[in-house]
């Protein structure tokens, strides 16, 4: 197993991260990023589909990004495509599109890999707060509210992207998401059904699962047993605690580094390594504010994990 860095929180003086390309990353602290993350001892990164507006790129300046992501000697395993409904109508023929497009600008970047969620962006098109999008009973526009329809439209924008990625060697790894049709371990092994191509696989974020109702539909380890031999790999990694307050009907979550949340990463790597898991172990998030140093911290736990438990 290999352990990839996600650039998820990271703020400098110049650049604070955020959901869309509204801020990009400056081609300095690309290089200058990538550069520390291969220092630091990671086997790959996972770019952001709004790290920079790739959308608008024309393919030479795809060139040339790649260019720049050659110098510093470092691979892009996967390039990360969030917030991609293909079902309400404000969004979805507008992520259907972008839906394909990611997987040439995957190829572009020589990334053999997108991890897609199908979330839906409810800040800015319904104004729901944060805060109402985990931890509650309901799961705003989450599996057990999807109609047929629904179904069927995502399995045919997923499938449609599948073969396009199939023509040119890039895999789709769709990532366990809360608001989301694919937001447990049941309703993304139904999706994958319904999508029927081998190169369609799941990123089992037990995180997304951990916190997407007040107390949890699946147990991480139930999700994690069911979710293993649908792996792809790619795999998102982050441990949250939780605090439930029953008079209220919510639960909220502290961030921790991967030892100290909830979830036993040592039970669940292991059942992936059961299930034949080869891939990456992304490390999402850290639980610290210093996004740098939470990466150093979980580095080490994982390595020490996969040598307890003699992984390569």
């Amino acid at each position: 197993m290999k352990i990839a860095f996600g650039a998820a929180g990271l703020r400098t003086l110049d650049y604070k991260f955020s959901w869309h390309s509204d801020n990009p990353a400056p081609d300095s602290l690309t290089k200058e990023l990538l550069e520390w993350v291969k220092k630091t001892g990671f086997d790959g990164f996972e770019m952001e589909d709004h790290w920079v507006d790739f959308y608008s790129f024309s393919p030479n300046e795809l060139k040339n990004y790649k260019k720049l992501v050659d110098s510093t000697g470092f691979d892009i395993p996967c390039l990360k495509v969030p917030g991609k409904n293909v079902t309400d109508p404000k969004c979805r023929e507008t992520n259907a599109k972008k839906l394909l497009k990611s997987i040439d600008i995957a190829d572009a970047l020589g990334a053999r890999m997108i991890s897609v969620n199908l979330a839906l962006d409810l800040t800015s098109l319904y104004g729901i707060p944060q805060t109402e999008l985990s931890g509650r009973p309901k799961s705003p526009s989450g599996s057990k509210d999807a109609t047929d329809e629904d179904w069927e439209r995502t399995a045919n924008a997923l499938r449609k992207t599948a073969l396009r990625g199939k023509e040119i060697g890039v895999d789709v790894v769709i990532e366990v998401h809360h608001c989301s049709v694919a937001d447990g371990a049941r309703s993304t092994i139904k999706l994958l059904d319904l999508i029927g191509e081998p190169n369609v696989t799941a990123n089992p974020d037990l995180g997304n699962i951990f916190w997407l109702y007040d107390v949890p539909d699946e147990p991480y380890d139930e999700a994690i047993e069911l979710l293993a031999p649908y792996a792809g790999d790619w795999w998102h990694c982050k441990n949250p605690t939780r605090i439930y307050i029953p008079e209220l009907q919510r639960s909220v979550f502290i961030g921790g580094t991967l030892e100290r949340g909830e979830i036993n990463y040592r039970y669940a790597i292991n059942v992936m390594k059961q299930a034949g898991f080869d891939g990456y172990i992304l490390i999402e998030g850290g639980g610290l504010s210093d996004i740098y140093r939470a990466a150093q911290l979980n580095l080490e736990y994982i390595k020490s994990l996969l040598k307890d438990l003699e992984i390569n």
